[in-house]
């Protein structure tokens, strides 16, 4: 099969386009890390490291539910312009999600990172509500072949290319974030030009559809997230910005077997409904798991050397965390 064959393959598979587009997204996450941590000071780091964990404090237990939630609702999910109605809410719920962030900054900040403010936090929430719509396209099936495609690309060079372009203009975090924020606001006009706009949303009719299958899912969520979340709380509270971003550079997460798995278990929760996917399910993480399990060994015995490499000296102590 030549590498044509192999990418016309690709575009029909909804599944595989996903588990691209998620280890691409994370990939591109990491690159843009090492692009921060090799420009910035360790205390910066941590202040942006901070910013996303407040990020990920006010989206985790409801963006990642309502999507499965949408996924499992088939007579939602089968309407496209519902998917692209989706689309809109989830701006919107991002957008209200980062302004109570900010404007109760003076409460939320002492109890999740133990500061009275973070700089450039009204920045960062404008980059999260504009990117969490782009993260979660190509799971409603409504980016099709090639606009697939072009999006993990996107997701994959984008942060990185824009934290570069962003502190050539301003040096400093500053700089890193503005650059985000243009990635971010790309990539949802293109989303959004794709998908087209809904006159009427019908945001309450579409919550409450998906309210009996999603509010397990959001129960599910908060009690993973927390789990998932309290040790950067307690290092957060605990120690200053620069340790911070060691605990946090140390803990990143190699992003092949999350993407995969977590680009899998998404995009396949509408096929469950049917037996034959209980098959289907089973050969695909056989497939990943043995993908998986030998690379992220080696990957595991090079760390200590990787984590210097890439992230600099600075993070040498994060290989003995």
């Amino acid at each position: 099969m030549t590498w044509i064959q192999r990418l016309q393959s690709l575009t029909r598979d909804q599944v595989r386009l996903v588990q691209l587009f998620m280890l691409c997204r994370q990939s591109g996450v990491i690159i843009s890390s090492i692009v921060i941590a090799r420009s910035l000071p360790v205390s910066e780091v941590g202040v942006f490291e901070m910013l996303m964990l407040c990020g990920y404090l006010m989206t985790f237990f409801w963006s990642d539910a309502l999507l499965k939630g949408y996924l499992a609702t088939p007579q939602i999910n089968q309407d496209e312009s519902t998917a692209s109605s989706f689309i809109w809410f989830y701006l919107l719920a991002g957008m209200a999600g980062m302004a109570i962030l900010v404007m109760g900054q003076g409460f939320l900040l002492p109890f999740f990172v133990d500061r009275p403010t973070l700089q450039g936090l009204p920045l960062f929430a404008l980059y999260q509500a504009l990117v969490i719509p782009v993260w979660i396209a190509p799971f409603l099936g409504i980016l099709k072949k090639q606009n697939a495609l072009l999006i993990s690309v996107y997701v994959l060079i984008g942060p990185s290319f824009a934290c570069w372009a962003g502190l050539r203009s301003i040096p400093d975090l500053t700089g890193i974030l503005i650059g985000l924020i243009s990635y971010a606001l790309v990539g949802l006009i293109w989303v959004l030009v794709n998908t087209g706009f809904v006159r009427d949303m019908q945001v309450k009719k579409m919550v409450v559809s998906l309210w009996p299958a999603t509010w397990p899912l959001v129960m599910y969520a908060v009690s993973a997230g927390l789990a998932r979340s309290f040790d950067a709380w307690l290092v957060a509270h605990r120690f200053d910005e620069a340790s911070f971003a060691i605990f946090r550079y140390g803990a990143r997460e190699f992003p092949l077997v999350i993407a995969l798995a977590a680009g899998l278990s998404t995009i396949m929760i509408p096929k469950l409904r049917f037996v034959q996917a209980l098959e289907e399910l089973e050969s695909r993480s056989t497939r990943l798991m043995h993908l998986c399990f030998p690379i992220v060994s080696v990957i595991m015995l090079l760390s200590p050397f990787l984590f210097t490499f890439f992230f600099g000296a600075a993070y040498r102590e994060c290989t003995h965390l």
